[in-house]
């Protein structure tokens, strides 16, 4: 039995105000109007509440509206999101990994693409300009290039760091050296070109 509101309240992580709650109108509307023989008791009894959406948000069972299916998929959004804290919880991401969900971090997914794999990416499936793909192999070295420094140096005995770990937002400070890291990119890109306007 869980309150009927976390089926409408999505939590969101933010990397200044921690954890945020926002209530999604759409979701507390389509299960008042869904489930009211729970929703008004205050608890909710998940399995069979839980049960019906997923039916709904496949498609399983017909309705004269097409939004059923989106709506049960963002009330089972709006609930798991208040299942998932910052902290990894490996049962979990067991359970969700047999359900085939696989949960990664955008952070994970740049420690683990090359600039080959983004070029690919970002020409076959984005279909971004050459330039705007060189734009991105440059901010993926330069972020790849901080994150080893400091995985390395935080490896020496003693020695704290600003590493970003695979799941965790990046500090201020990691985030400062990479812009410092990309501002010393470009200035040595533009000032040959430059050069060339100032004799």
């Amino acid at each position: 039995m869980s309150a009927p509101s976390l089926y409408w309240t999505l939590i969101r992580l933010d990397p200044i105000a921690g954890c945020k709650r926002e209530v999604i109108p759409a979701a507390k509307t389509f299960c008042q109007t869904q489930f009211p023989q729970f929703v008004y008791e205050g608890n909710v009894p998940d399995k069979p509440i839980q049960r019906q959406l997923i039916q709904w948000s496949r498609g399983e069972e017909s309705t004269d509206y097409p939004e059923f299916s989106t709506l049960a998929q963002l009330c089972l959004r709006c609930f798991v999101s208040r299942q998932i804290e910052l902290k990894q919880h490996r049962e979990l991401n067991r359970f969700l990994l047999e359900q085939g969900v696989y949960l990664i971090s955008d952070w994970a997914i740049l420690n683990d693409t090359t600039p080959n794999q983004l070029s690919r990416i970002y020409r076959d499936f984005h279909h971004l300009t050459d330039r705007e793909i060189q734009q991105a192999r440059i901010l993926l070295r330069s972020y790849h290039s901080i994150y080893r420094r400091d995985r390395n140096v935080s490896q020496l005995p003693d020695f704290r760091t600003n590493l970003v770990k695979c799941g965790s937002i990046p500090s201020l400070t990691f985030l400062f050296h990479l812009h410092r890291f990309i501002t010393g990119l470009v200035y040595s890109f533009i000032l040959p070109v430059l050069s060339c306007y100032l004799v």
